[in-house]
């Protein structure tokens, strides 16, 4: 090969190798723009990852904040609620059996709150009943007060109703009534509490007697009366003439003695009505029509 094919060899050679350096450079610099758009598109997703990341811990922030306002505000209402019933009066009606006598049932209207309640009225339907009397055949009222002015925290009102061993004879007389109470507070709010008093609950109930102090003042008293029975047939024995007497001695010969003691008892006496007699005689006038009406006592023995 000559020197001018040498030479253009050498050349396209060159241009050949430049023209690949070219391409590997032109090459090299895509792929590089590839990953420098790579790497910021990766950056972007992570500064947007990261912005959704907060945006969702200050809405949980919020929200945790919302919540624990909401609780804090509910918290507050139930206990301003309930400082409110806690402070507010509280009348309930119910039906109650006597301490002492568990048959008696009772009217009860109480105040189980902590300030006093005004202005206390009862509504009932149907009106409660009485069961008839001994000796009559109609039923009776139960006496209701139009209003209670005042009851004190624990305080109540309370009334006999009825015996349930006379009630339960009275088919008539209805069971089931239904109360209303309504009172207001010292402020002037108006409350109200509704009842079911319902004498069917009763029926066929059994209950056990349970002595109490009421007990023991009945018996003392039942007592007290006996003692003073016997106080007073002992008082009798202080006369000789009442009560039962015992002698030693011969019955007979005391009843002799006895009975000249009273048949002399009996000699003074008329003795002394005789001379009492035979003073006022000898004392009154005789020509003096004007005096004045004389005693019938008798005078002392130095006046006589």
């Amino acid at each position: 090969m000559d020197a001018s094919t040498s030479a253009a060899v050498a050349a396209w050679a060159a241009c050949a190798s430049a023209v690949v350096t070219l391409i590997t450079v032109c090459v090299t610099a895509w792929f590089a723009r590839k990953q420098v758009e790579a790497a910021r598109a990766q950056v972007q997703a992570a500064h947007e990852t990261r912005l959704q990341q907060d945006r969702h811990a200050q809405e949980a922030l919020a929200a945790q904040a919302r919540l624990a306002q909401e609780t804090l505000e509910h918290e507050a209402r139930e206990a301003q609620k309930t400082r409110e019933e806690q402070s507010q009066p509280n009348v309930v009606m119910f039906m109650e059996s006597n301490a002492t006598h568990w048959y008696a049932l009772e009217l009860v209207v109480k105040n189980f709150g902590a300030t006093p309640a005004y202005n206390i009225e009862m509504e009932f339907n149907p009106k409660p009943q009485v069961c008839p009397r001994p000796g009559s055949t109609d039923p009776t009222d139960l006496w209701i007060p139009a209003a209670i002015p005042i009851l004190a925290p624990g305080q109540e009102w309370r009334t006999l109703w009825d015996m349930s061993n006379r009630r339960f004879k009275h088919g008539e007389l209805p069971s089931r009534h239904e109360a209303t109470v309504t009172y207001t507070n010292s402020g002037g709010s108006e409350f109200t509490t509704q009842a079911v008093l319902d004498w069917d609950s009763l029926r066929d109930t059994r209950a056990v007697t349970v002595k109490t102090l009421h007990n023991v003042a009945e018996n003392i008293h039942k007592q007290n009366e006996h003692l003073k029975a016997i106080s007073q047939q002992l008082a009798r024995f202080s006369s000789p003439t009442s009560g039962v007497w015992v002698f030693g001695s011969d019955g007979i010969q005391e009843l002799t003695v006895r009975n000249q003691q009273a048949e002399e008892s009996q000699r003074q006496f008329e003795d002394s009505i005789r001379a009492l007699e035979e003073q006022e005689a000898s004392a009154s006038p005789t020509d003096d029509q004007t005096a004045g009406p004389h005693s019938t006592e008798a005078q002392p023995p130095e006046q006589a």
